[in-house]
């Protein structure tokens, strides 16, 4: 039996009731959570579905001149270029850094082997409004809406932008599955991301 190659769609959004994913007060509510719905539509079968979300931060920074940041960023940001007067040399650099990267499953065949060792969230079947059917290793088509929930840490600077530099959040979802003819099965995935602004 051949399986089709027609991707499925998936899309992040709010939990139902709320126009946001942020609940609490990020640095100030014990604890501060996101939370949100994955919504995915599948219209043909997936073979060894697993459905993943990501909640990752970075910070990119700016500046003229020459500092250690390998010992200290707070140095780095303080020497981004505003103006004529700041400028140290002609030298032009910047730096990447992750603040925060956290994984979760929220569905997956049991079956189905990937290599890791992710957390799931346990609450997701329970919640969903249609929970998903797999048959033989198979997602069933239909419209599935599995949630998720982040805890996010007090420590996380809030988002920030500038002409020399940002701190920036996002979601990812992902759907990963099978695809081939013949027993030869080649690993496909979909993705859908949103900004998320920590105040």
């Amino acid at each position: 039996m051949g399986w089709s190659s027609k991707q499925p769609s998936l899309s992040i959004q709010p939990s139902p009731g709320f126009d946001h994913f942020i609940h609490g007060l990020h640095g100030a509510t014990n604890p501060c959570l996101i939370k949100g719905v994955i919504h995915l539509t599948v219209s043909h079968e997936l073979r060894s579905p697993r459905v993943l979300v990501r909640f990752s931060g970075k910070t990119k920074t700016g500046w003229l001149g020459n500092v250690d940041t390998r010992s200290n960023t707070v140095a780095a940001m303080a020497v981004w270029w505003t103006g004529p007067l700041n400028r140290i040399s002609s030298d032009s650099h910047s730096e990447k850094r992750k603040l925060i990267d956290e994984k979760q499953i929220v569905f997956r065949d049991d079956d189905a082997y990937y290599g890791d060792a992710l957390p799931t969230y346990d609450q997701a079947r329970a919640l969903t409004d249609q929970a998903p059917v797999i048959q033989n290793g198979t997602l069933q088509p239909g419209t599935y809406n599995l949630p998720f929930m982040f805890r996010v840490p007090g420590i996380l600077p809030p988002s920030f932008q500038w002409k020399d530099g940002h701190i920036s959040y996002y979601l990812q979802a992902t759907v990963e599955y099978k695809e081939g003819f013949f027993g030869k099965l080649t690993r496909k995935k979909q993705t859908a991301r949103v900004p998320l602004i920590l105040e």
